[in-house]
């Protein structure tokens, strides 16, 4: 009754190292929630200091998934002390 689904729906996607997307995610909303709002990181450092714990993943795809979660990029996260 409910239909056929493929193997891979089952399973979440990986990155390499063996971290999900879902794990990925969640490292880039910590770092940005516990950077220097008045040098906020760039998506380059994300991805640097992300590679270090393990979770390898490109600059581009740190920015697709901070604007998945509804977070802005380094200059609209500024904020001026």
């Amino acid at each position: 009754p409910w239909g056929c689904f493929p193997l891979n729906y089952f399973f979440s996607s990986g990155l390499d190292g063996g971290s999900s997307a879902a794990q990925a995610r969640s490292a880039i909303g910590t770092l940005i929630a516990g950077e220097d709002k008045a040098a906020p990181l760039s998506d380059l450092a994300i991805s640097e200091l992300l590679a270090e714990k393990g979770i390898k993943i490109s600059r581009r795809t740190v920015a697709k998934y901070r604007a998945q979660l509804g977070l802005g990029g380094q200059s609209e996260r500024i904020r001026y002390v």
